[in-house]
């Protein structure tokens, strides 16, 4: 259930995100991630060996005999990114995630699932925006983006996203081979927070 079937990486927030085949959507945050290095007191023991081990004579008889070679230096496996606090747990889906992506500058991540459902997900609460289950097949890919915005004359729409004067949709696609739009509208709830909602825009086959 742990293994990862599907990633992601939005570079404007730092943020990889990954399904797995249990059904979970995780976030692991690279800005806060701080790489595993070489043990330090392993590393100064290597280096004094192996500067020895060159001053001395009868190298060969010292291999054989396992003494006065340089240790391999190990890695400290500690800090494995999937076992530090900065790795959070936004949503869960009751089958394998098939696909996830990040929409760019904001909190949205979307998730879709062998269990035909596609999850919008707020990042910064946890919270999931909306659940879709209209597919009618398992869900295999999933995009958010933004398009340029229109000149007036142009514009079909009057939504607005998240960047301003720019349409933001979600795609995705199912296993019966179709392709569904949907707008991603922006708005502040009772609360005063800024919430999204997905509007249909259609099925293409």
């Amino acid at each position: 259930d742990d293994l990862i079937t599907t990633l992601h990486f939005e570079p404007s927030t730092h943020l990889l995100a990954f399904g797995l085949k249990g059904g979970k959507v995780r976030l692991f945050d690279l800005a806060s991630y701080v790489p595993p290095m070489l043990n330090k007191a392993e590393s100064v023991r290597a280096l004094r060996q192996s500067s020895r081990s060159k001053s001395a004579a009868g190298n060969a008889v010292a291999a054989k005999v396992g003494k006065g070679l340089p240790s391999e230096p190990s890695m400290d496996t500690s800090a494995s990114p999937f076992q530090t606090s900065y790795t959070s747990v936004v949503g869960t889906h009751t089958m394998s995630v098939n696909d996830v992506s990040c929409l760019s500058m904001t909190p949205l991540i979307a998730s879709v699932s062998k269990d035909r459902s596609v999850c919008v997900w707020n990042t910064r609460t946890g919270a999931i925006e909306q659940k879709l289950t209209d597919n009618p097949s398992p869900v295999m890919g999933v995009r958010l983006f933004v398009t340029p915005p229109m000149a007036p004359t142009e514009r079909r729409y009057t939504l607005s996203g998240p960047g301003g004067g720019e349409i933001t949709y979600l795609a995705t696609c199912s296993l019966d081979g179709s392709l569904r739009l949907y707008t991603v509208d922006s708005y502040r709830n009772d609360g005063g927070k800024t919430a999204y909602e997905l509007i249909h825009s259609g099925v293409y086959r």
